[in-house]
């Protein structure tokens, strides 16, 4: 795959590729608002249900827009100029060792592109301030399903990218539709890991913007030890990548289940009050 240029990245999405993971996407937010919805049950909005769908759309747009230029312009060159880095300075041989750096700045460069795009949605969103009125469990959940909106839209472009070629490739193989299903099953728990990781930043973000950073800071460390550890399980071979989809899917999951758990205890605490 072309992943060093912008161009390059939005030439490999085909119509297939880009239905398909639109749908994933359409999926897992779905899946979302309906696990978080009694955190909805908490009193009058603080803005017009419309200016959160806008919010929501900002965000996504900004996420998937972001995604050649951050991926071709600030991965891509950061990675490779590591990659150099670990083979002049690191005495060993051994890949799995001179990969580490190089991998875990995947979540060096996602997660910050990902809470700037959910930043982009508070605004139109009517969140900017809580002086807007409205209880303060239900502005959060409404920050946090713009956060999520910008991972919907990170993980849903990514998707596009990587099932398109298999799209092709996968339908003119024997194995037809279920040559697919790998990548599709992988795509669908990226997704949500993209959708709980956003989440989860905006949720410490809405807080306060030191906590914020801390788990920005943190889950930038998740993401690169879940897309490194991924790479050491795979290895040619059905059961390897059973074994690979089933770590992914597990990690995502886990963290979305983090995720609406602390929602659904914030609005235990707003009706409580």
């Amino acid at each position: 795959m072309a992943w060093d240029s912008p161009g390059g990245i939005l030439g490999q999405i085909g119509w297939g590729g880009a239905a398909l993971a639109l749908g994933l996407t359409a999926v897992v937010f779905a899946l979302f608002l309906l696990a978080t919805r009694p955190a909805l049950r908490v009193g009058p909005a603080p803005a017009p249900l419309r200016r959160l769908w806008l919010g929501g759309l900002v965000s996504f747009g900004a996420a998937a827009l972001l995604f050649p230029p951050a991926l071709a312009l600030v991965q891509v060159p950061l990675q490779s100029a590591l990659g150099r880095w670990t083979m002049a300075n690191l005495a060993t041989a051994n890949q799995a060792i001179l990969m580490l750096p190089v991998v875990l700045a995947s979540g060096l460069v996602q997660e910050p592109v990902k809470l700037l795009s959910a930043l982009a949605g508070i605004v139109p969103a009517g969140l900017a301030r809580r002086s807007d009125g409205g209880p303060a469990t239900l502005i959060l959940w409404r920050a946090v399903a713009v956060g999520a909106a910008a991972g919907a839209g990170f993980g849903g472009f990514e998707a596009a990218v990587v099932l398109s070629p298999v799209l092709g490739t996968g339908l003119a193989a024997s194995g037809g539709v279920f040559a697919l299903a790998p990548a599709v099953i992988e795509r669908f728990s990226v997704i949500i890991f993209h959708l709980a990781t956003a989440g989860l930043v905006t949720f410490a973000w809405s807080r306060s913007a030191g906590r914020g950073l801390a788990a920005l800071g943190a889950l930038m460390l998740v993401h690169g030890l879940l897309n490194y550890l991924a790479l050491l399980i795979a290895r040619p071979g059905p059961g390897a990548v059973v074994a690979t989809e089933t770590f992914i899917a597990l990690v995502s999951v886990t963290l979305l289940a983090y995720l609406v758990g602390l929602l659904r205890s914030e609005a235990r605490k707003g009706t409580d009050s």
